[in-house]
């Protein structure tokens, strides 16, 4: 009888630390678009869901950690015909103990995108994200 209670309340507690370990704060890492860039206050602004066609946005990378690297890099591909297609990429420098970094980034073609980030080289992709680009 002792042991089912034991056991029943370190389930409860188990799930409760499970639980509050969600909501801790802890964050991802994120790709976001946004139509302008304040330089002067280093902040983003008018989120965008998809991206419009010939229009300079601005990337917002947010790493869970600092980069820990002297570059941060990014690809853009698309598949056609059953091809993967790179389309665009660029490495950006950046301070080892930077979290954020926020790029620009002009698309011509509407058409669905993935852009891949990655620290110091192509093959530590630290986040993917589906772009859309409208007309």
């Amino acid at each position: 009888m002792k042991q089912r209670l034991i056991i029943k309340i370190l389930s409860i507690l188990v799930i409760v630390s499970v639980s509050v370990a969600g909501c801790s704060g802890f964050k991802r890492n994120s790709i976001t678009f946004y139509k302008t860039y304040d330089v002067s206050t280093a902040s983003v602004l008018g989120k965008l869901e998809t991206v419009p066609a010939s229009t300079q946005v601005y990337v917002e990378i947010i790493s869970n950690k600092p980069f820990n690297a002297e570059t941060v890099g990014f690809v853009i591909t698309t598949e056609r015909s059953g091809t993967k297609l790179v389309i665009s990429g660029a490495n950006i420098k950046v301070d080892p103990t930077d979290k954020k970094v926020v790029i620009p980034l002009s698309m011509s073609e509407q058409g669905k995108y993935t852009i891949d980030v990655y620290v110091d080289k192509p093959e530590n992709v630290m986040i993917s994200e589906k772009i859309i680009v409208e007309q």
